[in-house]
Protein backbone atom coordinates (compact mmCIF):
# COMPACT_ATOMS: atom_id res chain seq x y z
CA UNK A 1 0.00 0.00 0.00
CA UNK A 2 1.46 3.39 -1.05
CA UNK A 3 1.77 6.43 1.21
CA UNK A 4 -1.23 8.07 -0.44
CA UNK A 5 -3.42 5.05 0.27
CA UNK A 6 -2.20 4.94 3.87
CA UNK A 7 -2.99 8.63 4.28
CA UNK A 8 -6.40 8.18 2.71
CA UNK A 9 -7.20 5.24 4.97
CA UNK A 10 -6.20 7.28 8.02
CA UNK A 11 -8.44 10.10 6.95
CA UNK A 12 -11.41 7.87 6.31
CA UNK A 13 -11.09 6.96 9.97
CA UNK A 14 -10.74 10.63 10.94
CA UNK A 15 -13.69 11.60 8.79
CA UNK A 16 -15.72 8.84 10.36
CA UNK A 17 -14.96 10.26 13.77
CA UNK A 18 -16.07 13.78 12.94
CA UNK A 19 -18.96 12.71 10.72
CA UNK A 20 -20.33 10.05 13.06
CA UNK A 21 -24.07 9.92 12.63
CA UNK A 22 -26.27 10.15 15.66
CA UNK A 23 -28.81 7.36 16.21
CA UNK A 24 -28.66 6.19 12.60
CA UNK A 25 -30.11 9.52 11.38
CA UNK A 26 -28.51 12.06 9.08
CA UNK A 27 -27.61 14.56 11.84
CA UNK A 28 -23.91 14.40 12.66
CA UNK A 29 -22.64 14.49 16.19
CA UNK A 30 -21.12 17.67 17.54
CA UNK A 31 -17.61 16.24 17.74
CA UNK A 32 -14.76 17.88 19.59
CA UNK A 33 -13.34 18.95 16.23
CA UNK A 34 -16.51 20.66 15.07
CA UNK A 35 -17.08 22.24 18.47
CA UNK A 36 -13.57 23.68 18.33
CA UNK A 37 -13.99 25.02 14.79
CA UNK A 38 -17.38 26.58 15.56
CA UNK A 39 -16.03 28.18 18.73
CA UNK A 40 -12.96 29.64 17.00
CA UNK A 41 -14.07 30.33 13.42
CA UNK A 42 -13.85 34.05 12.60
CA UNK A 43 -16.59 34.90 10.05
CA UNK A 44 -15.35 36.91 7.10
CA UNK A 45 -17.41 39.40 5.07
CA UNK A 46 -18.06 38.82 1.36
CA UNK A 47 -14.85 39.58 -0.48
CA UNK A 48 -16.42 42.16 -2.78
CA UNK A 49 -17.65 44.30 0.09
CA UNK A 50 -15.65 47.46 0.82
CA UNK A 51 -12.88 46.78 3.32
CA UNK A 52 -13.96 47.34 6.92
CA UNK A 53 -11.02 47.41 9.32
CA UNK A 54 -12.92 45.68 12.10
CA UNK A 55 -13.45 42.66 9.84
CA UNK A 56 -9.70 42.10 9.71
CA UNK A 57 -8.77 42.98 13.28
CA UNK A 58 -8.21 39.26 13.89
CA UNK A 59 -4.95 39.62 11.94
CA UNK A 60 -3.32 41.66 14.69
CA UNK A 61 -3.18 38.89 17.33
CA UNK A 62 -2.76 36.23 14.65
CA UNK A 63 0.32 37.86 13.10
CA UNK A 64 1.68 39.35 16.30
CA UNK A 65 5.23 40.63 15.86
CA UNK A 66 6.13 38.21 13.04
CA UNK A 67 8.16 39.83 10.29
CA UNK A 68 6.80 37.65 7.48
CA UNK A 69 3.16 36.88 6.82
CA UNK A 70 2.93 34.18 4.13
CA UNK A 71 -0.57 34.03 2.67
CA UNK A 72 -1.44 31.20 0.30
CA UNK A 73 -4.03 30.66 -2.39
CA UNK A 74 -5.31 27.14 -3.01
CA UNK A 75 -5.50 27.65 -6.77
CA UNK A 76 -4.35 30.28 -9.25
CA UNK A 77 -6.92 32.49 -10.90
CA UNK A 78 -9.58 32.30 -8.19
CA UNK A 79 -11.48 35.53 -7.53
CA UNK A 80 -12.23 35.10 -3.82
CA UNK A 81 -8.65 34.37 -2.64
CA UNK A 82 -7.30 37.29 -4.68
CA UNK A 83 -9.85 39.79 -3.38
CA UNK A 84 -9.27 38.53 0.16
CA UNK A 85 -5.53 39.00 -0.40
CA UNK A 86 -6.07 42.61 -1.45
CA UNK A 87 -8.08 43.28 1.71
CA UNK A 88 -5.42 41.66 3.89
CA UNK A 89 -2.68 43.69 2.19
CA UNK A 90 -4.54 46.95 2.81
CA UNK A 91 -5.00 46.12 6.49
CA UNK A 92 -1.43 44.84 6.91
CA UNK A 93 0.04 47.98 5.34
CA UNK A 94 -2.19 50.59 6.97
CA UNK A 95 -2.65 48.97 10.40
CA UNK A 96 0.21 46.54 10.99
CA UNK A 97 3.13 48.43 9.47
CA UNK A 98 4.00 46.01 6.66
CA UNK A 99 6.54 47.61 4.35
CA UNK A 100 6.84 45.17 1.44
CA UNK A 101 4.61 43.01 -0.75
CA UNK A 102 6.00 40.03 -2.67
CA UNK A 103 4.10 37.89 -5.16
CA UNK A 104 4.76 34.64 -7.02
CA UNK A 105 6.10 36.48 -10.04
CA UNK A 106 9.51 36.94 -11.62
CA UNK A 107 12.03 38.78 -9.42
CA UNK A 108 13.43 40.86 -12.26
CA UNK A 109 10.12 41.73 -13.91
CA UNK A 110 8.62 42.94 -10.62
CA UNK A 111 10.97 45.95 -10.58
CA UNK A 112 8.73 47.51 -13.26
CA UNK A 113 5.77 47.37 -10.86
CA UNK A 114 7.87 48.75 -8.00
CA UNK A 115 8.92 51.72 -10.08
CA UNK A 116 5.32 52.45 -11.05
CA UNK A 117 3.92 52.34 -7.52
CA UNK A 118 6.61 54.82 -6.52
CA UNK A 119 5.31 57.34 -9.04
CA UNK A 120 7.04 56.13 -12.18
CA UNK A 121 5.69 56.76 -15.66
CA UNK A 122 3.57 54.52 -17.84
CA UNK A 123 0.07 53.20 -17.33
CA UNK A 124 -1.10 50.40 -15.10
CA UNK A 125 -1.92 48.03 -17.96
CA UNK A 126 1.49 48.23 -19.64
CA UNK A 127 3.12 47.94 -16.22
CA UNK A 128 1.28 44.80 -15.21
CA UNK A 129 1.94 43.14 -18.56
CA UNK A 130 5.67 43.81 -18.23
CA UNK A 131 5.94 43.36 -14.48
CA UNK A 132 3.92 40.20 -13.73
CA UNK A 133 4.74 36.71 -14.99
CA UNK A 134 2.95 33.33 -14.69
CA UNK A 135 -0.09 34.77 -16.54
CA UNK A 136 -0.90 36.91 -13.49
CA UNK A 137 -0.90 40.08 -15.60
CA UNK A 138 -4.35 39.08 -16.88
CA UNK A 139 -6.04 39.23 -13.47
CA UNK A 140 -8.04 42.37 -12.63
CA UNK A 141 -7.41 41.84 -8.91
CA UNK A 142 -3.69 42.39 -9.58
CA UNK A 143 -4.49 45.56 -11.50
CA UNK A 144 -6.51 46.78 -8.51
CA UNK A 145 -3.63 45.96 -6.15
CA UNK A 146 -1.08 47.88 -8.22
CA UNK A 147 -3.32 50.95 -8.38
CA UNK A 148 -3.96 50.85 -4.63
CA UNK A 149 -0.24 50.59 -3.85
CA UNK A 150 0.50 53.58 -6.11
CA UNK A 151 -2.25 55.62 -4.46
CA UNK A 152 -1.08 54.68 -0.97
CA UNK A 153 2.56 55.45 -1.72
CA UNK A 154 1.71 58.90 -3.04
CA UNK A 155 1.11 60.08 0.55
CA UNK A 156 2.89 57.48 2.68
CA UNK A 157 5.56 58.39 5.21
CA UNK A 158 7.25 55.10 4.33
CA UNK A 159 6.20 53.90 0.85
CA UNK A 160 5.60 50.19 0.37
CA UNK A 161 7.93 48.27 -1.95
CA UNK A 162 6.89 45.58 -4.41
CA UNK A 163 8.92 42.45 -5.19
CA UNK A 164 8.72 39.16 -7.04
CA UNK A 165 10.16 35.99 -5.54
CA UNK A 166 9.88 33.60 -8.48
CA UNK A 167 12.13 32.68 -11.38
CA UNK A 168 11.94 35.06 -14.31
CA UNK A 169 10.03 34.50 -17.51
CA UNK A 170 7.67 31.87 -16.14
CA UNK A 171 4.22 30.83 -17.15
CA UNK A 172 2.03 28.43 -15.21
CA UNK A 173 3.36 25.40 -17.04
CA UNK A 174 6.87 26.24 -15.86
CA UNK A 175 8.27 25.54 -19.34
CA UNK A 176 9.64 28.95 -20.26
CA UNK A 177 11.55 30.04 -17.18
CA UNK A 178 14.11 32.34 -18.74
CA UNK A 179 17.31 33.73 -17.21
CA UNK A 180 17.82 36.26 -19.99
CA UNK A 181 15.73 38.98 -18.22
CA UNK A 182 17.89 39.17 -15.06
CA UNK A 183 21.07 38.95 -17.14
CA UNK A 184 19.97 41.71 -19.51
CA UNK A 185 18.80 43.86 -16.58
CA UNK A 186 22.29 43.67 -15.10
CA UNK A 187 23.91 44.50 -18.45
CA UNK A 188 21.56 47.45 -18.97
CA UNK A 189 22.39 48.79 -15.51
CA UNK A 190 26.12 48.34 -16.13
CA UNK A 191 25.72 50.26 -19.40
CA UNK A 192 24.80 53.33 -17.32
CA UNK A 193 27.84 53.17 -15.06
CA UNK A 194 30.52 51.40 -17.11
CA UNK A 195 29.61 51.38 -20.80
CA UNK A 196 32.89 49.83 -21.93
CA UNK A 197 32.62 46.84 -19.63
CA UNK A 198 28.96 46.38 -20.55
CA UNK A 199 29.77 46.34 -24.28
CA UNK A 200 32.50 43.75 -23.80
CA UNK A 201 30.25 41.50 -21.73
CA UNK A 202 27.41 41.75 -24.26
CA UNK A 203 29.72 40.26 -26.89
CA UNK A 204 30.43 37.30 -24.63
CA UNK A 205 26.74 36.69 -23.93
CA UNK A 206 25.61 37.26 -27.53
CA UNK A 207 25.30 33.65 -28.69
CA UNK A 208 24.33 32.24 -25.30
CA UNK A 209 21.35 34.22 -24.01
CA UNK A 210 18.92 32.66 -26.49
CA UNK A 211 19.61 29.28 -24.85
CA UNK A 212 19.55 30.52 -21.25
CA UNK A 213 16.06 29.19 -20.59
CA UNK A 214 14.39 25.99 -19.50
CA UNK A 215 13.48 24.88 -23.02
CA UNK A 216 16.81 25.37 -24.78
CA UNK A 217 19.46 25.08 -22.08
CA UNK A 218 19.98 21.39 -22.87
CA UNK A 219 21.06 22.32 -26.41
CA UNK A 220 24.22 23.94 -25.04
CA UNK A 221 27.34 21.79 -25.06
CA UNK A 222 29.31 21.36 -21.80
CA UNK A 223 31.86 23.85 -23.15
CA UNK A 224 29.14 26.41 -23.89
CA UNK A 225 27.59 25.96 -20.46
CA UNK A 226 31.02 26.53 -18.91
CA UNK A 227 31.43 29.69 -21.01
CA UNK A 228 28.02 30.91 -19.84
CA UNK A 229 29.11 30.44 -16.23
CA UNK A 230 32.33 32.32 -16.93
CA UNK A 231 30.45 35.25 -18.45
CA UNK A 232 28.10 35.39 -15.45
CA UNK A 233 31.07 35.42 -13.09
CA UNK A 234 32.62 38.28 -15.06
CA UNK A 235 29.37 40.23 -14.89
CA UNK A 236 29.09 39.71 -11.14
CA UNK A 237 32.72 40.66 -10.51
CA UNK A 238 32.43 43.81 -12.63
CA UNK A 239 29.38 44.97 -10.67
CA UNK A 240 30.92 44.16 -7.29
CA UNK A 241 34.45 45.41 -7.99
CA UNK A 242 33.52 49.09 -7.82
CA UNK A 243 30.29 49.03 -5.87
CA UNK A 244 30.83 52.47 -4.37
CA UNK A 245 31.03 54.00 -7.87
CA UNK A 246 28.04 52.02 -9.07
CA UNK A 247 26.03 53.01 -6.03
CA UNK A 248 26.85 56.68 -6.47
CA UNK A 249 25.71 56.46 -10.08
CA UNK A 250 22.20 55.53 -8.95
CA UNK A 251 20.26 54.86 -5.80
CA UNK A 252 21.24 52.04 -3.46
CA UNK A 253 18.06 50.03 -4.02
CA UNK A 254 18.42 49.71 -7.83
CA UNK A 255 22.06 48.68 -7.42
CA UNK A 256 21.18 46.05 -4.83
CA UNK A 257 18.40 44.73 -7.04
CA UNK A 258 20.66 44.37 -10.06
CA UNK A 259 23.33 42.56 -8.03
CA UNK A 260 20.59 40.19 -6.93
CA UNK A 261 19.53 39.85 -10.58
CA UNK A 262 22.93 38.31 -11.27
CA UNK A 263 22.50 36.03 -8.26
CA UNK A 264 19.14 35.00 -9.75
CA UNK A 265 20.79 34.23 -13.09
CA UNK A 266 23.29 31.97 -11.33
CA UNK A 267 20.52 30.16 -9.44
CA UNK A 268 18.44 29.74 -12.59
CA UNK A 269 21.51 28.21 -14.23
CA UNK A 270 21.41 25.61 -11.42
CA UNK A 271 17.72 24.94 -12.08
CA UNK A 272 18.27 24.46 -15.81
CA UNK A 273 21.40 22.37 -15.30
CA UNK A 274 19.52 20.05 -12.93
CA UNK A 275 17.18 19.22 -15.81
CA UNK A 276 19.80 18.41 -18.46
CA UNK A 277 19.05 14.94 -19.78
CA UNK A 278 15.55 15.00 -18.31
CA UNK A 279 13.66 14.76 -21.60
CA UNK A 280 12.22 18.25 -21.14
CA UNK A 281 10.25 17.37 -18.00
CA UNK A 282 10.40 19.65 -14.95
CA UNK A 283 11.73 17.41 -12.16
CA UNK A 284 11.34 17.31 -8.39
CA UNK A 285 14.97 18.41 -8.03
CA UNK A 286 14.24 21.50 -10.12
CA UNK A 287 11.02 22.17 -8.21
CA UNK A 288 12.86 22.05 -4.89
CA UNK A 289 15.52 24.41 -6.21
CA UNK A 290 12.79 26.79 -7.31
CA UNK A 291 11.14 26.76 -3.88
CA UNK A 292 14.47 27.23 -2.12
CA UNK A 293 15.16 30.26 -4.35
CA UNK A 294 11.74 31.70 -3.46
CA UNK A 295 12.58 31.38 0.23
CA UNK A 296 16.02 32.94 -0.21
CA UNK A 297 14.45 35.80 -2.15
CA UNK A 298 12.04 36.44 0.73
CA UNK A 299 15.00 36.52 3.12
CA UNK A 300 16.85 38.95 0.83
CA UNK A 301 13.78 41.19 0.63
CA UNK A 302 13.50 41.36 4.40
CA UNK A 303 17.18 42.31 4.54
CA UNK A 304 16.48 45.13 2.09
CA UNK A 305 13.60 46.34 4.26
CA UNK A 306 15.84 46.77 7.29
CA UNK A 307 15.33 46.25 11.01
CA UNK A 308 11.71 47.42 11.08
CA UNK A 309 10.66 45.99 7.74
CA UNK A 310 7.81 43.48 7.46
CA UNK A 311 6.98 41.38 4.41
CA UNK A 312 3.64 40.04 3.18
CA UNK A 313 4.34 37.14 0.82
CA UNK A 314 1.53 35.83 -1.41
CA UNK A 315 1.95 32.57 -3.33
CA UNK A 316 0.26 29.27 -3.98
CA UNK A 317 -0.38 27.10 -0.91
CA UNK A 318 1.96 24.54 -2.49
CA UNK A 319 4.77 27.07 -1.99
CA UNK A 320 3.98 28.89 1.25
CA UNK A 321 3.02 25.92 3.42
CA UNK A 322 5.56 24.31 5.73
CA UNK A 323 5.54 20.86 4.21
CA UNK A 324 6.46 18.62 1.33
CA UNK A 325 4.63 18.87 -1.98
CA UNK A 326 3.60 15.43 -3.23
CA UNK A 327 2.75 15.41 -6.94
CA UNK A 328 3.56 11.71 -7.30
CA UNK A 329 0.03 10.83 -8.40
CA UNK A 330 -0.66 13.96 -10.45
CA UNK A 331 -0.08 14.43 -14.16
CA UNK A 332 0.88 17.97 -15.19
CA UNK A 333 1.81 18.65 -18.84
CA UNK A 334 5.54 19.29 -19.10
CA UNK A 335 6.11 18.17 -15.51
CA UNK A 336 5.04 14.54 -15.35
CA UNK A 337 8.29 13.61 -13.58
CA UNK A 338 7.32 15.54 -10.48
CA UNK A 339 7.36 13.69 -7.17
CA UNK A 340 8.07 15.24 -3.78
CA UNK A 341 10.00 18.33 -2.71
CA UNK A 342 10.24 20.73 0.20
CA UNK A 343 7.97 23.74 -0.13
CA UNK A 344 9.34 27.26 0.21
CA UNK A 345 7.46 27.54 3.50
CA UNK A 346 9.54 24.75 4.99
CA UNK A 347 12.72 26.57 4.03
CA UNK A 348 11.30 29.81 5.49
CA UNK A 349 10.28 28.10 8.73
CA UNK A 350 13.86 26.96 9.15
CA UNK A 351 15.10 30.50 8.54
CA UNK A 352 12.60 32.49 10.58
CA UNK A 353 10.86 30.16 13.05
CA UNK A 354 8.14 32.06 14.94
CA UNK A 355 8.93 35.21 12.94
CA UNK A 356 6.95 33.59 10.12
CA UNK A 357 3.15 33.20 10.18
CA UNK A 358 1.59 31.04 7.45
CA UNK A 359 -2.06 31.34 6.42
CA UNK A 360 -3.21 28.73 3.91
CA UNK A 361 -6.48 28.76 1.99
CA UNK A 362 -8.92 26.00 1.15
CA UNK A 363 -12.38 25.67 -0.38
CA UNK A 364 -15.07 23.07 -0.96
CA UNK A 365 -15.50 23.81 -4.67
CA UNK A 366 -13.26 25.50 -7.22
CA UNK A 367 -13.77 26.65 -10.77
CA UNK A 368 -11.13 28.77 -12.47
CA UNK A 369 -9.85 29.55 -15.92
CA UNK A 370 -8.28 26.71 -17.91
CA UNK A 371 -5.08 28.43 -18.98
CA UNK A 372 -3.62 27.63 -15.57
CA UNK A 373 -2.47 24.03 -15.58
CA UNK A 374 -3.94 23.63 -12.09
CA UNK A 375 -7.20 25.23 -13.13
CA UNK A 376 -9.31 22.51 -14.67
CA UNK A 377 -12.95 23.51 -14.80
CA UNK A 378 -14.88 22.37 -11.77
CA UNK A 379 -13.56 20.39 -8.84
CA UNK A 380 -15.80 18.79 -6.21
CA UNK A 381 -14.57 18.09 -2.73
CA UNK A 382 -13.09 14.84 -1.45
CA UNK A 383 -15.41 13.73 1.39
CA UNK A 384 -12.39 12.76 3.50
CA UNK A 385 -10.60 16.09 2.99
CA UNK A 386 -9.93 18.94 5.38
CA UNK A 387 -12.13 21.35 3.45
CA UNK A 388 -15.01 18.85 3.62
CA UNK A 389 -14.67 18.82 7.40
CA UNK A 390 -14.70 22.63 7.51
CA UNK A 391 -17.76 22.71 5.25
CA UNK A 392 -19.77 21.04 8.01
CA UNK A 393 -19.38 24.17 10.13
CA UNK A 394 -21.99 25.85 7.93
CA UNK A 395 -20.25 29.22 7.45
CA UNK A 396 -19.59 30.35 3.85
CA UNK A 397 -16.19 31.86 4.68
CA UNK A 398 -14.11 32.14 7.82
CA UNK A 399 -10.60 32.30 9.24
CA UNK A 400 -9.36 29.78 11.79
CA UNK A 401 -6.27 30.12 13.97
CA UNK A 402 -5.02 26.52 14.18
CA UNK A 403 -2.88 27.36 17.20
CA UNK A 404 -6.00 27.54 19.36
CA UNK A 405 -6.21 23.74 19.14
CA UNK A 406 -2.75 23.10 20.55
CA UNK A 407 -4.08 22.61 24.09
CA UNK A 408 -7.13 20.53 23.14
CA UNK A 409 -5.69 16.99 22.98
CA UNK A 410 -8.39 15.37 20.80
CA UNK A 411 -8.32 18.16 18.22
CA UNK A 412 -4.55 18.59 18.31
CA UNK A 413 -4.15 14.87 17.57
CA UNK A 414 -6.41 15.14 14.52
CA UNK A 415 -4.47 18.12 13.17
CA UNK A 416 -1.17 16.27 13.56
CA UNK A 417 -2.30 13.51 11.20
CA UNK A 418 -2.24 13.72 7.39
CA UNK A 419 -5.46 14.91 5.75
CA UNK A 420 -6.23 15.03 2.04
CA UNK A 421 -5.76 18.77 1.47
CA UNK A 422 -6.78 20.60 -1.68
CA UNK A 423 -3.73 22.38 -3.06
CA UNK A 424 -4.86 22.66 -6.66
CA UNK A 425 -7.86 20.84 -8.10
CA UNK A 426 -6.47 17.65 -6.59
CA UNK A 427 -5.67 16.51 -3.06
CA UNK A 428 -2.43 15.55 -1.37
CA UNK A 429 -1.71 14.39 2.21
CA UNK A 430 -0.86 17.33 4.47
CA UNK A 431 -0.30 17.55 8.23
CA UNK A 432 -2.35 20.70 8.58
CA UNK A 433 -1.01 21.98 11.89
CA UNK A 434 2.59 21.73 10.68
CA UNK A 435 1.77 23.22 7.30
CA UNK A 436 0.07 26.41 8.49
CA UNK A 437 -0.66 28.55 11.53
CA UNK A 438 -4.11 29.48 10.26
CA UNK A 439 -6.59 28.53 7.54
CA UNK A 440 -8.99 30.64 5.51
CA UNK A 441 -12.00 28.68 4.25
CA UNK A 442 -14.29 29.56 1.32
CA UNK A 443 -17.34 27.48 0.46
CA UNK A 444 -16.52 28.05 -3.21
CA UNK A 445 -13.93 29.76 -5.40
CA UNK A 446 -15.13 31.26 -8.67
CA UNK A 447 -13.03 32.31 -11.67
CA UNK A 448 -11.38 35.68 -11.82
CA UNK A 449 -12.63 37.82 -14.69
CA UNK A 450 -9.69 38.78 -16.92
Amino acid sequence: MGIWHVALALNLVITGLIQAESGGGSARSDSAFLRWVRANAIPLPPVDRSTIDSSFAFLRPLVGSARILALGELIHGGHEPLEFRNQVIKYAVTRLGFTAIALETGFTEAAVVDGFIHGGGGNVDSVRHKGLTNNFDSLPENRELILWLRSYNAHAVRPVRFYGVDLSGGNDYGDIFDAAPPTVAALDYLQQVNAGAAAQLRVGFHTLLGHFNLRRFGELSPAQRHRLQTELESLAQTLLADSSHDTKASLRAPYDRVVHDVWMAFRMYEVFDAGVGGAGQFSSAQAELRDSIMAENAKWILGQEGEFGRLLLYEHDAHVMNGVSDFTHVHIPGASGLGKWKMAGRHLRGMFGPNLVIIATTASATKVLPFWVNGMRGSPSDPASFDAALARVGEPRFALDLRTADHIPDVAALLERPWPFRTQTFFEPVIVRDAADAIVYFDRVSPSRP
